[in-house]
């Protein structure tokens, strides 16, 4: 259960990071577009880390 939980925080970071790269891309800056590089990448580490977590 608590891989689960880790999961879809996971998930939820993979998102913010699309969502920020589609803020700057409609209203520009160039801090969003770093954040929506990292909040990705940050995503699949948690979700690769909560796969292999032992329960």
């Amino acid at each position: 259960m608590k891989g689960i939980k880790w999961m879809l925080f996971g998930i939820a970071w993979m998102l913010l990071g699309i969502s920020c790269l589609l803020a700057s891309a409609l209203f520009g800056g160039g801090g969003l577009e770093l954040l929506g590089a990292l909040c990705p990448v940050l995503g699949v580490i948690i979700c690769l880390l909560a796969v292999t977590m032992k329960e």
